[in-house]
């Protein structure tokens, strides 16, 4: 249930709300929209830094070895996500690819002002790899992310 203004400052959405959270035979509790992000993400983080859990080893398994491939290949690379910081920082150390992708080469929410599917969020690592947009490929999981590269490479 969604219940009073439009009041959290929860960055990269024009407006979010407070949440109540109803459960039955207990009294009502309010949570804000950010302390819920906080909370989710603290797990999140916590679950992404397992080498051995379920994070590291699914996207162990949709990589195949095809990012490894390419660094060793001298293809540069970089990572384009709508994650925090710190959870693509605990999902890439988690994985063991934080050595292919320093800091330097990551572009997440927290670095732009327009998130997918925007344009910027391409930009910024087209920027970060010193090409153009158009000389990149991208590899996504979502049409938001899709939809980013394509009009990184319009613009």
């Amino acid at each position: 249930m969604v219940a009073g203004p439009c009041s959290s400052s929860l960055s990269g959405f024009a407006c979010s709300f407070d949440l109540l959270w109803v459960w039955p035979d207990y009294p009502s509790i309010t949570v804000s929209a950010d302390e819920l992000v906080a909370q989710k993400e603290a797990a999140f983080t916590a679950l992404a830094r397992d080498p051995d859990g379920p994070v590291a080893q699914a996207v162990f398994a949709s990589l195949d070895g095809a990012v490894q491939a390419l660094a060793e290949s001298g293809v540069p690379i970089a990572v384009c996500t709508s994650s925090f910081r710190e959870s693509a920082a605990a999902v890439l150390a988690g994985t063991g690819l934080a050595r292919l992708f320093p800091e330097e080469r990551r572009t997440t929410f927290d670095d732009v002002e327009n998130a997918k599917p925007d344009a910027e969020p391409y930009l910024r690592a087209a920027g970060t790899l010193g090409l153009p947009p158009s000389a990149m490929v991208a590899i996504e999981d979502s049409a938001s992310g899709v939809g980013s590269a394509v009009l990184a490479v319009l613009t």
